[in-house]
């Protein structure tokens, strides 16, 4: 069973939150339209995905905007089954007080906790927010249960071929980066993800068989970066300063 996954990074939006966490940012016309353009370059016309093809979005707007875009656009694209237990795992990160506001609010506001984080983003924890730590184990959480969940519709409706589209933000894009590659999230900073980007893994799983030959589950799959499909550089927030 081969599977695809397409890991969209929403686009720009309206307002000019400094740290984007779980504030229901809405998108821009430029942002939507961004990413339709830029599906257009990974997605399948749906010839071989037919009966195989799945979206998942974080519940932010951002998100959820372009999710309804994309499936405007790919009427094949089904909601994959169990999203919504799965989606509030795919939000980003919680910035707390800091969370939503401009940058000259913030250091009106929150002057001694904006400064600590842009000085220790990954051991400072602003007031209310998620810490570092709880944002890891939370992406774990989300990789796990949506490779279960893909790999089970794949061996109860045998499937060879399936895309699964998800639409999330810049820090759950790192998390699996890391994952994936093996590289610190630390240094994910490096890598140029600005809105509208798009990562495409490939997942490689095979049935595991009783004794008597019928399926009983997957043996450990094998996930390999296919990949980066570059997006808004311009006025990005792919630093510090902004989303993971």
């Amino acid at each position: 069973m081969m599977v695809r996954l397409h890991f969209f990074r929403h686009g720009q939006c309206e307002d000019n939150a400094f740290l984007r966490g779980r504030c229901n940012s809405d998108l821009s016309e430029r942002g939507l339209q961004g990413g339709l353009h830029n599906a257009l370059k990974v997605m399948s016309n749906g010839d071989n995905f037919q009966e195989a093809s799945y979206i998942l979005s974080s519940p932010a707007n951002r998100c959820q905007q372009l999710k309804n875009a994309l499936q405007s656009l790919y009427p094949h694209l089904k909601s994959l089954p169990d999203a919504k237990k799965i989606a509030s795992y795919w939000q980003e990160r919680d910035f707390g007080v800091l969370d939503g506001l401009s940058y000259p609010l913030a250091q009106a506001e929150f002057p001694s906790d904006l400064e600590a984080y842009l000085e220790s983003p990954f051991e400072y924890t602003p007031l209310q927010a998620e810490s570092f730590a709880q944002f890891k184990e939370r992406m774990f959480k989300a990789w796990n249960l949506l490779l279960q969940q893909v790999l089970k519709e794949g061996i109860e409706h045998s499937n060879r071929f399936i895309e699964v589209v998800v639409v999330t933000h810049g820090g759950p894009i790192r998390w699996i980066f890391s994952k994936v590659t093996g590289a610190p999230i630390e240094q994910t900073f490096h890598l140029q993800l600005g809105y509208n980007s798009i990562m495409t893994l490939e997942v490689m799983a095979d049935q595991k068989l009783d004794d008597y030959g019928e399926p009983i589950g997957v043996i450990e799959p094998f996930v390999r970066l296919v990949s980066l499909t570059p997006g808004q550089i311009e006025n990005d927030d792919t630093n510090l300063s902004g989303e993971l």
